[in-house]
């Protein structure tokens, strides 16, 4: 945040809007700042966020001084103890969202194999483009392990995918050719 600009910009984002203060009435300190910073991350991202980690010093601090705490409330704030999920679910009721299914991600496999893949082969950027999709689609994504496992195995099949049908477009003698050529050479004796 180099200038003013983006320091007002930034704020904007991470602003309690007037009807959403209201819903953390009747709510313990740590529980407020919480689900806060749980529901403006989701606002933002369409994920809730896998750790505190994900969540910049900042941005606690500044919504902790929206509501008038210390941002170290944040710290024994355990975002899926049963609170923390109670939250989720609150949250995502109201943005619209809910969680993933396996149906969801069938469909982000063959998007990643039809949209993504044919412009990033080696997924470098899969996971942000998978992170936008599932925003779109108002789906909350699954965990991290889940969605790489997903990533990869829509990589892999969109490889194979490209290889055999560029295997399939050859003639039989640039077949034969090929297997000719790269063959391993014999060892002398």
């Amino acid at each position: 945040m180099d200038n003013w600009q983006d320091k007002t910009e930034w704020k904007d984002l991470w602003l309690l809007t007037p009807e959403q203060v209201p819903l953390l009435s009747g709510m313990t300190d740590k529980g407020r700042l919480g689900f806060a910073i749980q529901l403006k991350f989701m606002e933002m991202y369409g994920r809730f966020p896998s750790s505190g980690k994900d969540v910049s010093m900042d941005v606690i601090q500044y919504l902790a001084q929206q509501l008038g705490l210390s941002g170290d409330l944040f710290s024994s704030y355990e975002p899926l103890d049963r609170q923390g999920l109670r939250h989720r679910q609150t949250i995502r009721k109201l943005l619209g969202y809910r969680p993933s299914a396996d149906s969801d991600l069938r469909l982000l496999f063959d998007w990643l194999c039809a949209e993504v893949l044919p412009l990033d082969p080696k997924a470098l950027h899969a996971r942000e483009a998978a992170f936008d999709w599932f925003r779109e689609q108002r789906t909350e994504p699954p965990a991290t392990a889940h969605l790489e496992r997903v990533i990869r195995s829509a990589t892999y099949h969109y490889e194979e995918t490209l290889l055999n049908s560029i295997y399939n477009r050859l003639t039989n003698n640039h077949k034969s050719f090929s297997y000719t050529h790269l063959r391993a050479p014999e060892k002398k004796k």
